[in-house]
């Protein structure tokens, strides 16, 4: 399967280990764009992107990802849905299997950023209105399968994704 040729556009930067990110946000632009949480340094592939997303807010892409990227996730206030599972990957693995089922209280005082060294962050800039961002957002994370963008899977938009 050959990709769209609308995705050829998006120039992604190099990948960084969110601990890197986290130990020096400042690596990370203030332009307006997208960002990518994926599972290796590789190129984006099909079903190991976990959570595209996309920002215009004053600051860019520094200022929405740092919502992403408290040193101690379980201690975050973040609401957005995003965030959240970005912050459930990090600490996951340290959690053990009734982790799901535990009420948070009790798994909390044992949840540790585990995997910060085992996920990637890597974005691009991207100048446009609104709606045609969000529609390249939707598309990238249809194009991709991305694992935590449950919301927009089923949306309908005007780009081919397949």
């Amino acid at each position: 399967m050959s990709a769209p040729d609308w995705l050829q556009k998006i120039q992604w930067s190099a990948p960084y280990r969110l601990s890197e990110l986290i130990a020096d946000p400042k690596k990370i632009p203030t332009f307006e764009g997208f960002y990518a949480f994926n599972l290796d340094p590789g190129p984006l592939q099909i079903g190991r992107v976990l959570y595209i997303g996309e920002t215009e807010r004053t600051g860019g892409l520094r200022a929405r990802l740092r919502s992403y990227l408290p040193a101690d996730p379980t201690k975050s206030k973040e609401d957005h849905s995003g965030a959240l599972w970005i912050h459930w990957h990090r600490i996951k693995d340290s959690l053990g299997p009734d982790a799901l089922t535990e009420p948070w209280g009790k798994i909390s005082h044992r949840a540790k950023p585990t995997n910060d060294s085992r996920i990637y962050l890597r974005w691009s800039g991207w100048e446009s209105d609104k709606k045609q961002r969000q529609a390249v957002e939707t598309g990238l994370m249809q194009y991709y399968q991305a694992w935590y963008n449950k919301r927009q899977m089923k949306k309908d938009i005007d780009l081919e994704t397949i």
